[in-house]
């Protein structure tokens, strides 16, 4: 499952989260950290490997409202590092 969530510090930063017993438990891993901006809407495109090259997208940016923003799209690449498409 992929999430954005507020964190200390006040900024918003994409999660992925995994289950192995039906979601009794999960565990977490940042997919971004110490941003300067915030980090929203996360998704993963379909028929794309699930850790390969693009496999998660998400907005970066300014989003103040859904009429007043300043964001782009960015990518998790194969080697972990995020770029923008």
């Amino acid at each position: 499952m992929l999430l954005s969530r507020q964190v200390p510090g006040g900024r918003h930063e994409v999660e992925r989260w995994r289950t192995t017993d039906g979601g009794r438990t999960w565990s977490g891993e940042p997919v971004t950290r110490n941003s300067t901006e915030l980090n929203v809407r996360p998704f993963k495109p379909v028929g794309l490997p699930g850790d390969g090259a693009m496999s998660v997208l998400w907005m970066a940016g300014e989003y103040p409202s859904y009429v007043g923003y300043r964001t782009r799209i960015m990518a998790l690449g194969a080697d972990g590092r995020a770029f923008s498409l």
